[in-house]
């Protein structure tokens, strides 16, 4: 009897902190809301991106006859700035994100970016050329999360607050980059964390 108090004094508080999240699912698939509390959320707005390459140290190799160098590709969005701001509380960010299938592992479907702020954009550099192949940059461009199936069709996703800066662009990509087959119309969940 003393055990299973014991054991019961345990797993009461484990109880009492776990996540009891009861806000409805988003609409339609790549849709995200923010938690801002386990029963309220805020739909956080989409931009489009476009894809652009720029090269860079071209060389020409005058034996060989040829030019040599490399290229980045960048995923940019307009605008120095998100319209979906997420204030740093000094706790995880939550969101809930509808998918197509939340059968699926979410490290393959969702990616969240920090980007690059310039004047007139944000961007994230996912690939670069060189003589010796292709590279990707995912250990440099994305960041880390904990996923959860949420309900029927979305996951809901814990970005550790180690992983965010403050002052920071961040995009949430939630299919395959060029799938809806305009490369200069990829949608993304942006949002600022200040």
């Amino acid at each position: 009897m003393k055990s299973l108090i014991s054991l019961l004094g345990l797993l009461f508080p484990m109880c009492c902190f776990a996540q009891n999240v009861s806000v409805p699912e988003p609409e339609f698939i790549g849709q995200a809301l923010y938690l801002t509390s386990d029963s309220t959320a805020i739909p956080l707005q989409k931009e489009f991106g476009g894809f652009s390459a720029k090269t860079k140290g071209a060389t020409f190799i005058p034996y060989a006859g040829m030019f040599a160098g490399g290229m980045n590709m960048y995923l940019t969005v307009k605008g120095n700035t998100s319209p979906n701001v997420i204030m740093d509380t000094d706790t995880d960010v939550r969101l809930i994100i509808r998918v197509e299938d939340n059968n699926m592992d979410p490290e393959g479907n969702i990616r969240i970016m920090n980007f690059e702020q310039k004047k007139k954009e944000r961007r994230v550099r996912f690939m670069e050329t060189k003589l010796t192949g292709t590279e990707t940059n995912e250990s440099e461009a994305y960041l880390t999360y904990n996923a959860k199936k949420y309900r029927e069709s979305c996951y809901l996703i814990t970005i550790p607050e180690s992983q965010l800066l403050n002052g920071c662009e961040y995009g949430i990509l939630t299919s395959a980059v060029g799938a809806a087959g305009n490369v200069n119309q990829q949608p993304i969940v942006t949002f600022s964390y200040k």
